[in-house]
């Protein structure tokens, strides 16, 4: 069982790249470059770092002398896999903005599908008449006298895709909407209208909208 043991540990190691620590050179020479007392540190990647008289400095590790990339514990093994390893990292990098910039060309799609909507809305003044699961029915806005919404018309409509919150009977709509087809309600046939923003909202959206439209 123990040599089984140590089989296993033995393997263990030899699965895990051979890096060592530090070198320490008196002189070393890299291109046009000389560093004095440098000592070149190798963690992993394809840069390695030298330590020297003057400061410190980041160079790749196919600049080493291979003696040097031998006493770092760097083989041509350890170059191409960790060449491999940045391709791949570049790679999703690349996929991952090329997703953002599919998404983003799709909200700005959407941003132009609501502004054309926008652009053929009507105005509306409506009166909550009541809440339901499809909807919120109204009747066009006669007067408010301050407590409560008289209505003259028997008109009614169902207003599609709007916040319920906050919204009661009585309450007074101020909204861009447009036609959006009918609504079957207890046997009734009922126009709706496709709620698209609030009356006090349009200005500041459209701005807001064409800055980002104009964003690359």
């Amino acid at each position: 069982m123990i040599k089984d043991l140590f089989s296993v540990l033995i393997a263990s190691c030899l699965a895990l790249p051979a890096i060592a620590g530090n070198v320490t050179i008196p002189t070393l020479t890299i291109g046009n470059d000389t560093y004095k007392n440098a000592t070149v540190s190798y963690k992993g990647g394809l840069t390695a770092k030298i330590s020297h008289d003057e400061g410190t400095k980041s160079i790749p590790i196919s600049k080493l002398a291979p003696e040097h990339q031998a006493a770092l514990g760097i083989t041509p093994e350890t170059i191409s896999r960790e060449t491999a390893k940045i391709e791949a990292l570049k790679e999703k990098a690349l996929e991952k903005k090329k997703k953002q910039a599919a998404e983003k060309e799709q909200t700005k799609e959407k941003l132009r599908g609501f502004l054309n909507e926008l652009n053929r809305s009507e105005y509306y003044q409506l009166a909550v008449y009541g809440t339901y699961k499809n909807g919120i029915l109204v009747h066009p806005y006669s007067y408010y006298d301050g407590n409560c919404v008289h209505e003259h018309t028997s008109v009614k409509y169902i207003v599609l895709g709007i916040p319920k919150k906050g919204i009661t009977k009585d309450t007074l709509l101020k909204i861009k909407a447009i036609p959006n087809g009918h609504v079957e309600m207890d046997g009734e046939r009922i126009p709706a209208l496709k709620f698209l923003l609030y009356e006090n909202e349009e200005k500041e959206f459209r701005k807001a909208t064409q800055q980002m439209l104009k964003m690359n």
